[in-house]
């Protein structure tokens, strides 16, 4: 089954409209981040056998988040657990879950082996309201001209 992507980019509003979250009263902003992270547990559990996998040995179950605070029970996932899990599961490992991919990326690999990770199209679109509040933060606004410079690429892939 593939899952799809519960989030909308409307969630995650691009500048202007992102004022109404970044200006929240704390309790509001608190109360959202809740509700999403609570989303996010969900649809990693039911998607990504990886996390599943992982939480099940440390003894937390699909209902044990719910509220903030129970974040700190989570494990903290480090490089060393990802590569394992490529080499358990090649060529992607199982910390993608079933989204439907619409880009692939890569770290360079420059302590390591490179790790791939998958974007959905909403990611895409979610990433890009997010580069939208950042430029609207430093000035940029509707009408104006500027060139935003970086390289995007997967990095040289090798053995995994």
């Amino acid at each position: 089954m593939t899952a799809k992507t519960s989030r909308s980019p409307e969630s995650y509003p691009a500048a202007p409209g992102s004022s109404v979250v970044e200006t929240a009263p704390g309790e509001e902003l608190e109360g959202l981040q809740e509700r999403r992270l609570l989303s996010l547990f969900r649809r990693t559990w039911e998607h990504v056998p990886f996390y599943r996998a992982r939480w099940e040995r440390e003894g937390i179950g699909p209902n044990d988040l719910r509220r903030l605070e129970d974040l700190r029970k989570l494990p903290v996932v480090s490089k060393d657990d990802l590569e394992a899990d490529l080499r358990q599961h090649p060529p992607f490992g199982s910390y993608q879950g079933d989204f439907p991919a619409a880009r692939v990326q890569a770290s360079s690999g420059s302590s390591g082996n490179p790790k791939l990770f998958f974007h959905t199209r909403s990611d895409w679109e979610v990433i890009a309201n997010l580069w939208c509040r950042r430029f609207h933060a430093q000035g940029v606004k509707e009408g104006d001209i500027f060139q935003m410079v970086f390289t995007m690429r997967v990095h040289s892939a090798r053995e995994i």
